[in-house]
């Protein structure tokens, strides 16, 4: 197969940060609608249908998703793209040692050359040796390359009749997920079977006073929260696809790595209000969890003064630093020149959610040691 040399364009992985939490809340939401209709039973999604189509269709996994036999097709074709680019790999290998065998035939025809300028005893077969091998070199490197462009000229064959299938199937699998779900209608035994989990326990969301402003807080810390998570659905998927070029394609990527660790960055950000709300945050509490309520309230309005200097810096040094980079147009080093200023931009708007949570908080514990709870 020919190397994949795709590199995402800037303004999709901004389109995908922004729009993706949407669609993915979207589906979450139909999904939950259908599952009430019909009496929350499990049932084939037209969305997950089309997620598989995108992600590994070149498998067939929509066509099994949807019970359809015909997912075996796939199956062959992918089979043999696999064996193609063994052999490329392999050729590959061949000829960067030809050319090195080439290098070290030109090293000594040099030295065979000189000798012979030298008149040195034994260079004329020295010459000739050396020339032999060049010859063999430049013979055997021409023969691989026709070679590997006969294979590439095969896996790209098989290539374009799984991209052939895919776009028939793009449109066939509205009516396959109509036909799989009226099955399901008819009979039971083609449903999937509920997978059994244990229930997860309630996160705990303390109370704070019932003010418009802190119900208005509560709702944008919330909101970012839950946007920011979708985030981690959108990494498998890049990873990914990292994984499927590097090591069936050969074209492994650098924007990959980047792009989702810059992500992670702007979502640990994010979330740090929700995760503070939630009581989420990770914190060594043997002393703390035996007092009472009104003792946390007093330890938590007494160590606050050290979480008010830290958001302060925090927002302070982030404002600064997303301005410096909105001013100069800074973007990073690396070949992909991602810009920088929306990522730092997420600084000050974490920290101001951050803030606005830890007002919150406080005012909470001093109702509580006021008794007004």
């Amino acid at each position: 197969m020919p190397n994949i040399n795709f590199v995402m364009p800037l303004w999709l992985y901004w389109v995908l940060l922004g729009g993706f939490p949407f669609l993915a809340m979207l589906a979450a939401r139909r999904e939950m609608a259908a599952a009430k209709a019909d009496s929350g039973a499990p049932n084939i999604s037209a969305s997950v249908a089309y997620m598989f189509w995108l992600t590994a269709g070149f498998l067939g996994i929509h066509r099994f998703y949807v019970r359809s036999r015909w997912g075996f097709v796939f199956l062959p074709l992918f089979c043999a793209i696999v064996f193609v680019n063994a052999e490329i790999k392999q050729l590959r290998e061949d000829i960067s040692a030809i050319r090195q065998a080439e290098r070290t035939a030109n090293f000594e025809l040099r030295g065979a050359r000189d000798e012979m300028q030298r008149n040195v005893a034994g260079a004329t077969d020295k010459l000739k040796a050396a020339e032999a091998k060049l010859a063999k070199a430049h013979d055997d490197t021409q023969s691989a390359t026709v070679t590997i462009t006969e294979w590439n000229r095969i896996g790209g064959g098989f290539g374009a009749v799984i991209a052939v299938l895919l776009v028939v199937d793009a449109f066939l699998l509205p009516g396959l997920v109509r036909r799989a779900r009226e099955k399901e209608r008819v009979d039971p035994a083609h449903r999937f079977k509920p997978i059994e989990l244990p229930p997860e326990p309630a996160a705990h969301v303390p109370e704070a006073p019932a003010t418009p402003v802190h119900r208005a807080i509560g709702s944008a810390v919330d909101w970012a929260g839950r946007f920011v998570s979708y985030w981690t659905l959108l990494s498998i998927f890049v990873y990914y696809y990292e994984v499927v070029v590097r090591f069936l394609f050969n074209s492994p990527t650098n924007w990959v790595h980047e792009s989702m660790f810059l992500m992670y960055g702007m979502q640990y950000l994010l979330c740090g209000a929700y995760a503070l709300r939630s009581e989420s945050h990770v914190r060594v509490d043997v002393i703390y969890m035996r007092f009472s309520p009104r003792g946390k309230a007093l330890a938590d309005v007494m160590t606050s003064f050290f979480f008010f200097i830290f958001v302060g810096t925090l927002l302070w040094t982030g404002f600064t630093y997303a301005w410096q980079a909105t001013t100069i147009g800074e973007v990073s080093f690396s070949e992909w020149g991602v810009q920088y200023w929306p990522i730092k931009l997420t600084m000050p708007i974490g920290a101001a959610l951050l803030l606005a949570q830890g007002i919150v908080n406080l005012l909470r514990d001093i109702h509580i040691l006021a008794g007004k709870r």
